[in-house]
């Protein structure tokens, strides 16, 4: 129509982000000789990062390591009774072979240390 005002398609549009203090998680890496531990927030930003030098096959080396060291940061932190949303791990190599089987130091993680 000839002379009438622009229609507007609704609202105008509200901008949202994430809040970081929704909680919190974790994340560890295990890289050749090398174990890193971060603690991120919600939306994603690092809180936390320590890196070690590591080389012990046992995963409950591994496991009490990474306790350690999440428990540490978030103290430090202030993050103790906050929300812990995870723990994601990552482990270098193939975790499985083509056939469907452990490839590597998966193996010994699978059995457990010292079991042959």
């Amino acid at each position: 129509m000839p002379g009438a005002a622009p229609v507007a398609p609704g609202r105008p549009a509200v901008p949202l982000q994430i809040s970081p203090e929704a909680g919190y998680g974790v994340g560890a890496m295990l890289h050749r000789g090398l174990l890193e531990v971060a603690l991120v927030d919600y939306a994603g930003g690092v809180i936390a990062h320590r890196s070690a030098p590591f080389d012990d096959p046992d995963p409950r080396v591994f496991a009490q390591r990474v306790t350690t060291a999440m428990h540490e940061m978030a103290i430090a932190n202030r993050l103790l009774g906050r929300r812990l949303l995870g723990v994601g791990i990552g482990v270098p190599g193939a975790a499985l072979s083509i056939e469907g089987r452990g490839a590597g130091r998966s193996t010994v993680w699978r059995r457990g240390a010292g079991s042959t």
